[in-house]
């Protein structure tokens, strides 16, 4: 039987590699010169895989730059939400974010910080290739992607209500 495609997806952005200069606030630092690089990487990736309607994105300087960067990939306009509410927050944060999104988006992009994305992701994803499930459970590198098949509305989605569909990390 052949996998129909999923009503929506859900990609987990964690921001890409993030610098540590002296005296500058975690909020405020900015991207190494590499995750510059891997974040229009991840721009290309998203064009290639599923290009947002809505975006939510953390308002801290690295992940606020690695989505402008990315973003510029392509000409398509999308939504952004900053959420203040993302910065470094917990997966059921994450997730109560994402359950208030209209069912009008298709394609929802979260760009986020560790340890909460990744929990999230792991929770969400209760379906997939067992290497892809075994890849993700071990770690989410800055510029990582996690894609996840959505059945139903996003205010349905729970715990291992998922199905991984990629993960990987964007590398410019």
């Amino acid at each position: 039987m052949a996998r129909r495609d999923p009503e929506r997806r859900l990609v987990l952005v964690r921001h890409a590699k993030a610098d540590y200069p002296e005296g500058v606030d975690d909020h405020d630092r900015p991207l190494t010169e590499r995750g510059e690089r891997d974040a229009v990487a991840l721009g290309r990736l998203l064009h290639d895989t599923c290009w947002p309607d809505m975006v939510l994105c953390s308002t801290s300087v690295r992940t606020r730059r690695t989505w402008e960067l990315a973003e510029g990939q392509a000409d398509e306009p999308v939504t952004v939400r900053y959420e203040p509410s993302l910065y470094l927050a917990s997966p059921r944060a994450v997730l109560g974010l994402v359950r208030g999104t209209s069912d009008d988006a298709r394609c929802l992009v979260v760009v986020g910080h560790n340890p909460g994305t990744h929990e999230l992701a792991v929770a969400l994803a209760g379906r997939g290739d067992k290497e892809q499930l075994a890849a993700l459970a071990e770690k989410l590198p800055t510029a990582g992607v996690v894609v996840l098949g959505v059945d139903g509305g996003w205010d349905d989605l729970a715990e291992g209500g998922a199905r991984l569909e990629q993960v990987s990390a964007a590398r410019g």
